[in-house]
């Protein structure tokens, strides 16, 4: 877990730590530029007050005499330029593997999130700021390492230099310094503030158009593409508002502050200057000091862009640790162990449970409930009674406060997820396609499969009639989502997929779309073939699995009502038998809620 420092605070340690760890590199990377600026920057008003001092203020006759002032000069400035190609040449080895390592680290606490996290955010807005966490590190260091470092050496330098001709001027200069940093500070923390905003209006603004992208298809059928765009128009508006704001005062305030303050303290410099020279030390030391003084006071005007790209980094990294401060509510407890499922028996032993959106509603208070193993088992209710809450418990997808979730006598919560969900196979209402091969698909649920095992998985789900009649066959790519494939096609590709992880138990959650003849009974057929020596939990809505079933657990208002085979529970005529009855299509309901 990432300790709370505030999100800001959490981006700069994040990077910190990152520069550390590669410290063979970014140290010396990060040094070379401050030494290269003394080089070229600040040995050459020392190398020119040395002419002066030597030549009185004369260039001689013979500019022989001048050659090794000029050699001087020259190897300063080569040797200086070298260096920040080496530094240039770390970096980009350093830089690259520490982007690598934060974007694996973006993703890996984006996985490890809980489903009422994805529930809450754009996905957009989720990788926007992962990618920007990731992706500013490498401005965050180039500030740090070419606007800060490589101007800090060299004021050192010049202060060492400033201090063996007069301590008045070291103080002079800290003095000034001070009082400048004192009075921009606080306007810079307001500017920090506002760049938040701003940052938090780009997010927004990209989690919307992402959002619209990603529905696309609902957009155009509904001929609603104007709203979007209004809509898209009104976020767009609100973060360059946010966007001006910031800038304006940057502009209005910060800069109008620090131009007269480098103007006052150049030419208290020259006046130093003047003032702490004697006659033996003359016009070059009059040149040192005010050419120091300039420097120092540059680095103090270009503070301002310095502070503004440190803030604007950290702030685009800190929209996504501000997601780390965001518990998951369901993770591995410490000290968890794997959990060995070989019967496949599931029991719920007074399970009480609300969603956290929704506490006042109880979904469930002391369900009970005990599935023999390889049994197979429909849930029916009408709409919230709590069948799709069931399986969300089974997966610990949410998680139960009071009672116990039990899989073959072990307690799913003293068990790590891992485990947990490999015990079990699952199979939603839609499936997702990743935008992969179809072969890559269904090896999803076993990424060790052979592909002679995919095909054969394949091949049980009655997925080889079309996969082979497609161009590219195992290799075709099934689009976002799996929009190339047809319902029926994407059922099957699920099937298999549940096939191959050869799951003790299996968790299916029947599609409630009609689809045609040929492929309800290629499914049916598929169906049969998954739930073949595996404790099946089936959400069930067509009526040809429902009545093929050992038993049917009938679910109201979260409680068990009924319980029973398909003809004993018709004989009772009650809950199961109205719902039989009123069957329309194939289908005893449409059931997408709770």
């Amino acid at each position: 877990m990432t300790k709370k420092h505030g999100p800001v605070r959490t981006a700069l340690n994040h990077y910190l730590h990152e520069t550390w760890v590669h410290k063979k590199w970014s140290i010396p990377s990060m040094i070379l530029p401050g030494i290269g600026n003394v080089l070229i920057a600040y040995l050459p008003p020392l190398v020119i007050a040395m002419v002066i001092a030597d030549f009185g203020g004369d260039l001689p006759t013979n500019l022989n005499q001048l050659v090794p002032y000029f050699l001087l000069l020259g190897g300063a400035w080569l040797l200086g330029e070298i260096l920040w190609h080496i530094s240039f040449l770390l970096g980009a080895v350093y830089q690259s593997k520490a982007i690598n390592r934060l974007t694996i680290y973006a993703l890996d606490e984006l996985i490890r999130r809980d489903a009422t996290f994805f529930n809450n955010n754009f996905t957009g807005s989720l990788t926007k700021r992962a990618t920007a966490y990731a992706a500013n590190y490498e401005r965050f260091l180039d500030t740090i390492t070419y606007n800060v470092m490589a101007r800090l050496l060299p004021l050192i330098f010049a202060i060492v230099v400033l201090w063996t001709i007069s301590f008045y001027l070291v103080m002079a200069l800290v003095l000034l310094l001070t009082v400048v940093a004192f009075v921009i500070l606080p306007f810079l923390r307001r500017r920090m503030k506002l760049v938040r905003i701003r940052e938090a209006a780009g997010t927004k603004l990209s989690g919307h158009i992402a959002d619209v992208i990603s529905n696309i298809s609902t957009v155009q059928t509904f001929a609603n593409e104007e709203f979007e765009q209004k809509q898209n128009k009104k976020y767009a508006n609100d973060f360059t508002h946010a966007m001006r704001v910031a800038w304006d005062y940057d502009t209005k305030r910060v800069h109008r502050l620090v131009f007269p303050m480098n103007v006052m303290t150049n030419m208290v410099g020259l006046v130093l200057a003047v003032l702490v020279t004697d006659s033996a030390m003359g016009m070059a030391t009059v040149f040192v000091v005010f050419s120091y003084f300039s420097n120092v006071t540059r680095l103090m005007f270009d503070f301002n862009s310095i502070y503004r790209n440190l803030e604007s980094t950290l702030s685009a990294a800190a929209e996504f640790t501000v997601l780390l401060e965001e518990e998951p509510t369901v993770y591995d407890k410490p000290g968890v162990k794997d959990m060995k499922v070989i019967r496949g028996e599931v029991e719920l032993r007074d399970v009480r449970f609300a969603y956290q959106d929704a506490k006042d509603e109880i979904i469930f208070d002391n369900l009970n409930l005990k599935i023999q193993p390889k049994t197979k088992v429909a849930l029916v209710g009408r709409s919230g009674s709590g069948k799709t809450s069931i399986t969300k418990l089974l997966l610990r997808i949410v998680e139960a406060p009071n009672g116990q979730v039990l899989i073959d006598g072990q307690e799913i919560k003293r068990h790590t997820l891992k485990s947990l969900r490999q015990s079990i196979a699952y199979v939603p209402q839609d499936p997702a396609m990743f935008h992969r091969t179809i072969i890559e698909n269904i090896r999803y649920g076993n990424l060790s499969a052979s592909d002679e095992d995919v095909k054969e998985a394949a091949r049980r789900a009655h997925a080889l009639e079309f996969i082979e009649k497609l161009p590219d066959g195992f290799e075709t790519l099934v689009g976002e989502r799996g929009v190339k494939l047809s319902g029926g096609q994407r059922q099957r590709i699920a099937i298999a997929r549940a096939i191959l992880k050869k799951a003790p138990i299996l968790i299916l959650d029947e599609a409630t779309s009609a689809l045609d003849s040929e492929s309800e009974q290629l499914i049916q057929n598929a169906l049969a073939e998954l739930m073949k020596n595996c404790t099946s939990i089936v959400i069930a809505h067509r009526l040809s699995t429902i009545s093929k079933l050992d038993r049917i657990i009938v679910l109201d208002d979260g409680k068990v009502v009924e319980d029973g085979t398909h003809t004993e529970l018709l004989r009772q005529n009650k809950i199961y038998a109205k719902l039989w009855s009123h069957q329309s299509g194939g289908f005893i309901e449409e059931d997408r809620g709770r």
